[in-house]
């Protein structure tokens, strides 16, 4: 797997390697030169997102045009990734509003294929790099509460709408963009920048340098100003109708996975509440909740050490019903149900996990190892639904804070 984080370099990467990115000229005009291509926001591994100006609009607004690759172009046609069909579905659902909706859809030729192309509101960064601003890298208890709540608000109405997210976690959490004079001033100030060029089958494409638009929060940013705070659950990539067959036996990133998906035991929307408690963690102390630690020449593999953190943590084993499920059962399990290649577990509660780090207090971790709790349940089926835990009592932020007597300087 070539390594994604050099974004320069990752654009290089070509169909036949699993991407195939379309580079566009800067102003160029795409879809009948109706919007004209300004900067590149950011890119996935299945797609690139443009700035551009909408010609047609009455104001000249600015749009965020999201071009899959040639190579999940090819996914979405053959219906292993549902992308396209799964935004449209959204935007014509009556109460859409925590989720991006589709403004247009497109498509078009490059030197790598065929690209579909979706245009939606512009948005801003995402939470994972807000939340790298504060020193500690991790975010006060009442801007987490904020933004879980964000992320539930969206999940509900995914999971009611039949689809699961399946890819939840905080780089796919974006706050929504400025408005248009903002942007102006942006694009005026901090033009795209050109990396370099690459030749695709005859043709010099430009390399732009990923520059998401700007917002004016920080990470420290009092409870009264956090409620104002908008942000979207975004990037459905991935995303799933939960009742067709699937395709994607392994879905999620490997330190937010579920573990019904480690052990192919199915899954279902349990995968994204799994990823909700896991990110609850993250934004509280900073540090990811289940990194796997396998060094050369240990006998358990990467997925052992996770199976075996996520009981100690939660304190659960997993039940022979659940275990009669999974595929995989056999490779990491002996006929007790012990795991093969780790004897010895050594259990830790949540609130001492979560106090470990310093970032919060011993009664604020008590309270959300409460919520995360119930987001955490080995077994998927006693995992909360979206809906409700966003009446769990740790979300209950109590009456919007007064702003009066507030002092800006």
């Amino acid at each position: 797997m070539p390594d994604l984080s050099n974004k320069i370099e990752t654009q290089k990467l070509s169909k036949e390697q699993g991407f195939g990115f379309y580079l566009p000229q800067l102003d160029q005009k795409l879809h009948d030169g109706r919007y004209e291509v300004k900067r590149l926001l950011g890119l996935g591994t299945a797609s690139s997102v443009f700035l551009c100006l909408d010609l047609q609009s009455v104001l000249f607004s600015y749009v965020a045009i999201k071009i899959l690759t040639a190579d999940a172009t090819e996914g979405n046609s053959q219906n292993i990734l549902q992308e396209s069909d799964i935004m449209q579905a959204i935007t014509e659902l009556p109460e859409n509003d925590p989720l991006p909706t589709l403004l247009d859809r497109f498509e078009v030729d490059g030197p790598h294929g065929r690209h579909i192309c979706l245009v939606m509101h512009p948005l801003s960064t995402d939470l994972n790099t807000f939340r790298t601003t504060a020193p500690s890298m991790a975010l006060p208890v009442h801007t987490v509460k904020v933004v879980i709540a964000e992320m539930l608000e969206g999940l509900k109405v995914l999971h009611q709408a039949n689809i699961i997210h399946t890819d939840v976690k905080a780089d796919n959490v974006l706050f929504r963009g400025p408005e248009v004079d903002v942007i102006d001033c942006e694009l005026a100030e901090r033009p795209a920048i050109l990396e370099t060029e690459i030749e695709v089958n005859g043709t010099k494409l430009p390399i732009m340098r990923p520059q998401p638009l700007p917002h004016e929060y920080k990470w420290d940013d009092p409870p009264f100003l956090v409620e104002l705070y908008g942000m979207c659950l975004s990037d459905f990539s991935h995303a799933i109708w939960a009742s067709k067959e699937r395709k994607m036996p392994f879905v999620g990133s490997e330190t937010l996975r579920a573990p019904e998906v480690i052990l192919q035991a199915g899954y279902d929307f349990g995968v994204d509440i799994w990823a909700v408690g896991c990110t609850v963690f993250e934004m509280l102390t900073g540090r990811w909740m289940f990194k796997p630690d396998v060094e050369e020449g240990d006998p358990w593999t990467a997925e052992d050490d996770l199976l075996a953190k996520m009981m100690e943590l939660t304190g659960e084993t997993f039940d022979a019903d659940m275990l009669s499920r999974s595929m995989r059962r056999d490779y990491f399990f002996d006929d007790k149900g012990n795991l093969k290649r780790i004897e010895n577990l050594v259990p830790v509660k949540l609130e001492d996990a979560l106090k470990n780090y310093g970032t919060i207090s011993a009664e604020e971790a008590i309270e959300a190892a409460k919520f995360m709790a119930e987001c955490m349940r080995l077994d998927p089926a006693r995992r909360w639904t979206a809906e409700k835990l966003l009446q769990h009592p740790w979300m209950d932020r109590g009456p919007p804070p007064s702003c009066a007597g507030a002092k800006w300087g």
